[in-house]
């Protein structure tokens, strides 16, 4: 007969945690239109295991396999007037499918870069193209994008991840962390919390950004 420490037991053998883990790859967004090429971005990732499956709509358009565009943004072109802004939208007369490729359950992701001091212009770029094994006196990271999933907000889901990779940038011998625009208010005042502990002398990298979160 069993007993009941035992049923307790097989009990908890099926209970799933809503665990949480980082991966890293290749970032799939395209980011051609600041002369990035394919491939060059790295990504690191929430996943959480028990998510719930995300919703539709262009929010949740870089958390899910695909998706659909319907209307196409290009810039003006070299040589005009207004270079470089952004054309009026057109509608596509057939919808173009564009598949992002974040993994299932993804919750918060930061798509960087690590630069080995060489630029090539004001994107950040090196040569040769973004190598993580060059000298560690000139590695530098340069943060991208961050996106933390709309309706999983509120929940430190990007503090979290962006304590992970600051950590990790910091113990792969990154001499700086460079933010670039920072469009969010929360984000700029995280990014403060890691440049006052540089300041503190409890982070070694530099930690830099430019606020556009209150324009």
């Amino acid at each position: 007969m069993m007993t009941r420490r035992s049923s307790r037991r097989r009990t908890s053998r099926h209970i799933v945690p809503n665990e949480r883990q980082w991966t890293t790859y290749i970032s799939p967004l395209d980011y051609a239109d600041v002369g990035v090429p394919p491939g060059a971005l790295s990504r690191m990732a929430l996943v959480e295991t028990e998510a719930p499956l995300p919703k539709s709509g262009s929010s949740y358009r870089y958390f899910v396999p695909q998706f659909e565009i319907f209307q196409r943004r290009v810039r003006y072109p070299k040589g005009h007037p207004q270079q470089g802004e952004w054309k009026p939208s057109t509608k596509l007369k057939k919808p173009k499918l564009v598949v992002p490729g974040a993994p299932e359950n993804t919750v918060a992701f930061i798509d960087y870069e690590i630069n080995d001091g060489k630029y090539l212009n004001a994107f950040f770029r090196p040569t040769p193209r973004y190598s993580e094994h060059g000298p560690k006196e000139n590695r530098h990271v340069y943060i991208w994008y961050m996106a933390v999933r709309p309706d999983m907000r509120e929940q430190r889901l990007g503090a979290d991840l962006l304590d992970r990779f600051m950590l990790a940038a910091q113990a792969g011998g990154a001499v700086s962390v460079d933010f670039g625009k920072v469009m969010s208010d929360r984000v700029w005042k995280m990014m403060r919390r890691w440049a006052k502990a540089h300041e503190d002398g409890t982070y070694v990298p530099t930690v830099q950004g430019k606020n556009y979160s209150s324009r």
